[in-house]
């Protein structure tokens, strides 16, 4: 009985969402980073409006533009963002948009800059 539970760890832990196992941002406390980002707190936004909040963030990860979207493609519908119809960045979430832009970095070669953007979503 006891030498099952190991087995039963490893494949509980294979079942567990990405997002589950990911830190999260420090800005948009409910966003999960990839494995490989850092996120850079020097270029952070944050304020509350009258129709929501504002947030602004960003990280450098070594991941492709491809890697990084499709990353935000698979965890984020979960956590009850919907991806827009049209777009390839741009979720919804109920009163709030969250765009996700992706930038290679200039001064080193394989770097991606993203930022992340959350707003009220316009009415």
């Amino acid at each position: 009985m006891f030498r099952m539970f190991p087995i039963a760890a490893v494949f509980a832990l294979l079942l567990l969402p990405a997002a589950a196992l990911a830190d999260y941002s420090k800005v948009i406390t409910d966003l999960p980073l990839m494995q490989t980002m850092t996120e850079d707190l020097s270029k952070m936004v944050a304020f509350d409006t009258p129709d929501g909040r504002i947030l602004e963030t960003t990280a450098e990860t070594p991941a492709p533009f491809r890697q990084v979207l499709g990353y935000y493609n698979h965890v984020l519908p979960p956590l009850g963002w919907q991806l827009q119809k049209g777009s390839y960045n741009v979720y919804r979430r109920k009163n709030e948009m969250l765009v996700i832009d992706v930038f290679s970095k200039q001064d080193e070669k394989g770097i991606q800059q993203v930022q992340f953007k959350i707003a009220p979503a316009l009415k």
